[in-house]
Protein backbone atom coordinates (compact mmCIF):
# COMPACT_ATOMS: atom_id res chain seq x y z
CA UNK A 1 0.00 0.00 0.00
CA UNK A 2 1.57 3.37 -0.94
CA UNK A 3 2.20 5.68 1.99
CA UNK A 4 0.31 8.99 1.99
CA UNK A 5 2.26 12.23 2.16
CA UNK A 6 2.09 14.36 5.29
CA UNK A 7 -0.90 16.72 5.38
CA UNK A 8 -2.74 14.63 2.83
CA UNK A 9 -5.52 12.26 3.66
CA UNK A 10 -5.37 10.09 5.70
CA UNK A 11 -2.51 11.61 7.76
CA UNK A 12 -4.33 14.92 7.91
CA UNK A 13 -7.57 13.34 9.12
CA UNK A 14 -5.78 11.24 11.77
CA UNK A 15 -3.96 14.33 13.10
CA UNK A 16 -7.12 16.45 13.01
CA UNK A 17 -9.50 13.97 14.58
CA UNK A 18 -8.49 10.55 15.91
CA UNK A 19 -7.23 7.28 14.47
CA UNK A 20 -9.72 4.69 13.27
CA UNK A 21 -8.38 1.60 15.11
CA UNK A 22 -9.14 -1.98 14.07
CA UNK A 23 -7.99 -4.80 16.32
CA UNK A 24 -5.46 -7.09 14.61
CA UNK A 25 -3.74 -10.33 15.58
CA UNK A 26 -1.09 -9.86 18.27
CA UNK A 27 2.15 -9.24 16.41
CA UNK A 28 4.41 -10.55 19.21
CA UNK A 29 3.38 -12.20 22.47
CA UNK A 30 4.52 -10.22 25.53
CA UNK A 31 6.60 -11.74 28.33
CA UNK A 32 3.93 -10.59 30.84
CA UNK A 33 0.36 -9.27 30.72
CA UNK A 34 -2.07 -9.50 27.83
CA UNK A 35 -1.38 -7.61 24.60
CA UNK A 36 -3.93 -6.08 22.27
CA UNK A 37 -2.69 -4.78 18.90
CA UNK A 38 -4.50 -2.34 16.61
CA UNK A 39 -3.91 -0.80 13.16
CA UNK A 40 -5.39 2.46 11.91
CA UNK A 41 -7.54 1.82 8.84
CA UNK A 42 -6.51 5.20 7.37
CA UNK A 43 -2.78 5.75 8.01
CA UNK A 44 -1.74 2.17 8.96
CA UNK A 45 -0.04 3.23 12.22
CA UNK A 46 -0.14 0.55 14.93
CA UNK A 47 -0.87 0.65 18.66
CA UNK A 48 -0.26 -1.91 21.39
CA UNK A 49 -2.04 -1.89 24.74
CA UNK A 50 -0.55 -4.12 27.44
CA UNK A 51 -2.98 -5.06 30.22
CA UNK A 52 -2.30 -6.75 33.58
CA UNK A 53 -3.74 -10.26 33.73
CA UNK A 54 -4.07 -9.85 37.52
CA UNK A 55 -6.12 -6.68 37.93
CA UNK A 56 -6.87 -5.40 34.43
CA UNK A 57 -4.80 -2.21 34.73
CA UNK A 58 -3.30 -0.80 31.54
CA UNK A 59 0.44 -1.34 31.95
CA UNK A 60 1.53 0.47 28.80
CA UNK A 61 0.51 1.86 25.44
CA UNK A 62 2.94 1.99 22.54
CA UNK A 63 2.45 3.53 19.12
CA UNK A 64 4.35 2.90 15.90
CA UNK A 65 3.60 5.59 13.36
CA UNK A 66 4.47 5.12 9.70
CA UNK A 67 7.14 7.20 7.97
CA UNK A 68 5.99 10.74 7.29
CA UNK A 69 3.35 10.78 10.02
CA UNK A 70 5.20 12.95 12.56
CA UNK A 71 3.89 16.51 12.73
CA UNK A 72 6.21 19.37 11.78
CA UNK A 73 7.56 21.36 14.73
CA UNK A 74 5.04 23.96 15.84
CA UNK A 75 2.04 22.40 14.09
CA UNK A 76 -0.85 22.12 16.56
CA UNK A 77 -4.01 20.02 16.59
CA UNK A 78 -5.93 23.23 15.81
CA UNK A 79 -3.72 23.79 12.73
CA UNK A 80 -4.49 20.26 11.52
CA UNK A 81 -8.22 20.68 12.18
CA UNK A 82 -8.24 24.00 10.30
CA UNK A 83 -6.52 22.45 7.28
CA UNK A 84 -8.81 19.40 7.43
CA UNK A 85 -11.94 21.59 7.62
CA UNK A 86 -10.73 23.71 4.71
CA UNK A 87 -10.38 20.56 2.60
CA UNK A 88 -13.81 19.31 3.76
CA UNK A 89 -15.78 22.53 3.23
CA UNK A 90 -13.49 24.37 0.79
CA UNK A 91 -13.14 27.71 2.60
CA UNK A 92 -10.27 29.53 4.30
CA UNK A 93 -10.58 29.50 8.06
CA UNK A 94 -8.70 31.32 10.80
CA UNK A 95 -7.33 29.55 13.87
CA UNK A 96 -8.43 31.62 16.87
CA UNK A 97 -6.61 31.12 20.16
Amino acid sequence: MPRPKRNESPFLECHATVHDWDEISVLKEPSYGAAFDYRCTRCTSTKRILVSRIDGRVLSRAYNHVDGYKAPTGMTKADYRKEWLEKKIGRNLKVVS
